[in-house]
């Protein structure tokens, strides 16, 4: 049997990894060409060609400008934070680069067509996810589909574990809570764990909290300390400053094996060799760790569960290595992490076992691996409201947080005026009721309505989340059951038109000098764009709350694929059955009668007198005679 093509990547702020599926069907590490795990996430732009990996991160100690790192923080932005050779670029269109840098080392690895899972943040929002996907398409990449990067580690320990296997299915379940700390973002889950299964029962993070967040607080305290000796800040310019976050994170490395470091700091002349020791890091960082355990202790809360309830531990992420970490952990769940999971490689390894099931089921052949798995949305989808009798605009939640994918509903929306020929909605994603402190994540255009329809018509428009948290929408007229066209106008993000022209590009392999070169013209169509299309009568929301659809969308605009068969048939078991009611109502019977049995058992333990049958049970004195027996 041919080796499987299916890949899984884990593309973390600082470093990539990859993994494939050995036989017999287990999960596998892949080496670069310089025979590194764990590949650098850093893209260098030189004039005619793209440089990834440990090269880039070389040429960049001469060329910071030219350089891309930390941009998995801004998908879903306008552009990367910096500017690359006095240009502002896209996010997706680095991450595009990195990928096409994978894909390469997966062909030199034997791999020519690979069939790829990539993880995903937990905390990422629509717009971030839908970045990520864009890059994906750019760098052509044949993509199965995504997980959630603590479903990812979860299911590397499942297989670790045995429970992926065939052959134990009377294995006992297990729920462990994964503690995702990576270089740009914290992701934090409890997943149950069952023979074949995998359930997310809670799941959140933030994605601007991670191990990098530690460098910079490091990076501060350095800059201020040769200041002081010296008079000089050493953040004068990129070079500087690249330099110093480098030696700030090689100091934090080094305070997680020694309780001691000494970190080299230069400007011109002036150079200053400063002692850092590890509890004076872990003070200057307390606030940090203080607000990731309060997430994890959210998250335990938020699946109604104790500590009780969790029997593992896994830690995942390279920041997770800070001994403070694993220390506060530990006091915090009681548990001791599991040393099955490695921290750099549980993610792309729980990708890997991913994609062979995702390509064996669009195959049509057997594997070994036999896994079903049920995410949770990680954010709220609302839409913009505007109460007409407070004046307020708020956001009206759709799909709450920490709903079972795949899930659905249908909201109602209304015409303003007689003959209204389109309405717009604003999509949100948030916690708050207020709608300005949402993520703004789409504009919906519900096009071409019929002519003449009255004020007030109602107009359903269908949300349907996949099971991987992708969204999809649909709009049409109750009563006729027309289907209406719907444009999307996502806040930030790429054209097709874009995209085209990035995955050319980099298919040629050009650089930094053909880039620039379209960028004008990419301007151009965002201003025609924006001038074409401008805001249109928004929608008025129903007043009562939405209700689940009788069938679940078919059309899709976000999204790759749809997951209407399992949403109706996790809504058919939910529905109440006459066999489900008499074996409820029996179950309150039986358990009223034995609870009335046990007090009366404890009453006559403690008065014999109420013993009015003279029951002969274990434990029971005979009642005293009363007062009209005595002679």
């Amino acid at each position: 049997m041919p080796p499987s093509r299916a890949v899984g990547i884990d593309l973390g702020t600082t470093r990539a990894a990859l993994a494939r599926i050995d036989e017999p069907a287990r999960s596998a590490m892949i080496r670069d060409a310089q025979g590194d795990l764990l590949i650098p996430s850093v893209v260098f732009f030189e004039d005619d060609e793209l440089v990834c990996g440990r090269a880039a991160k070389l040429a960049a100690v001469a060329r910071p400008d030219r350089a891309a790192e930390f941009f998995k923080r801004d998908l879903g932005q306008a552009a990367y934070s910096r500017a690359i050779g006095g240009e502002l670029l896209s996010a997706e269109l680095i991450e595009a680069c990195l990928l096409k840098k994978l894909e390469a080392e997966l062909a030199d690895q034997g791999i020519a067509k690979p069939a790829v899972a990539l993880s995903m943040p937990a905390s990422f929002n629509q717009a971030q996810r839908r970045a990520r996907l864009d890059a994906a398409k750019i760098a052509r990449v044949e993509l199965l589909g995504t997980i959630n990067d603590p479903l990812a580690a979860a299911l590397s320990y499942a297989e670790s574990q045995g429970y992926l296997h065939p052959s134990t299915p009377d294995k006992p379940g297990c729920r462990v809570l994964v503690f995702d700390l990576g270089g740009g973002k914290l992701d934090v889950a409890i997943v149950e764990i069952k023979p074949g299964r995998l359930r997310t029962m809670a799941v959140g993070g933030n994605a601007k909290l991670g191990g990098r967040d530690w460098d910079l607080r490091l990076a501060e305290h350095l800059a201020e300390q040769f200041a002081k000796e010296f008079g000089q800040d050493p953040r004068h310019d990129m070079t500087s400053v690249r330099r110093l976050l480098e030696s700030a994170e090689e100091a934090k490395q080094s305070l997680s094996a020694r309780q001691q470091a000494r970190v080299q700091v230069e400007r011109g002349k002036s150079a200053a060799a400063i002692v850092v020791t590890r509890q004076a890091f872990e003070e200057m960082t307390a606030d940090l760790l203080d607000e990731a355990a309060a997430i994890t202790e959210g998250i335990v809360a938020r699946a109604g569960m104790a500590w009780r309830d969790v029997s593992g531990l896994l830690l995942v992420g390279a920041a997770t290595r800070m001994p403070i970490v694993a220390k506060r952990l530990e006091e915090l769940t009681g548990l001791v992490p599991a040393a099955a999971v490695h921290a750099d490689e549980a993610v792309a390894r729980g990708a890997a076992l991913y994609a062979e099931c995702l390509l064996a089921a669009r195959e049509g052949r057997q594997t070994d691996l036999h896994v079903a798995i049920t995410d949770l949305t990680v954010h709220s989808l609302g839409l913009e409201w505007n109460d007409p009798r407070t004046g307020r605009v708020e956001n009206v939640v759709l799909i709450a947080r920490g709903s079972e994918l795949p899930c659905g509903t249908v909201a109602a929306a209304t015409t303003d005026t007689a003959g209204q020929s389109s309405l717009v909605i604003q999509l949100l994603e948030g916690e708050s009721r207020a709608a300005d402190q949402c993520a703004r994540i789409a504009l919906l255009t519900v096009r071409d309505l019929p002519d003449g329809l009255p004020k007030g018509t109602q107009i359903d428009v269908h949300y349907q989340f996949t099971a991987e948290g992708r969204l999809q929408v649909r709009a049409r007229l109750p009563r006729s059951g027309q289907s209406l066209p719907i444009s999307v106008r996502r806040e930030q993000g790429l054209t097709e038109s874009q995209i085209s022209d990035w995955q050319q590009l980099i298919a040629r392999g050009q650089g930094l000098r053909a880039i620039h070169a379209l960028l004008p013209e990419h301007r151009r169509q965002r201003e025609a764009l924006a001038a074409a299309q401008p805001p249109g009568p928004r929608a008025a929301s129903s007043a009562g709350p939405p209700a689940l659809p009788n069938e679940t969308p078919a059309d899709e605009e976000f999204t790759l694929e749809t997951g209407s068969d399992a949403t109706a048939r996790r809504l058919k078991k939910r529905r109440m059955t006459p066999r489900r009611l008499a074996i409820m109502l029996g179950g309150y019977v039986v358990s009223a009668l034995v609870g009335t049995a046990i007090g009366y058992y404890i009453l006559m333990r403690i008065d014999p007198s109420y013993n009015w049958w003279h029951l002969r049970l274990p434990g029971l004195r005979d009642a005293p005679a009363s007062s009209a027996d005595v002679h």
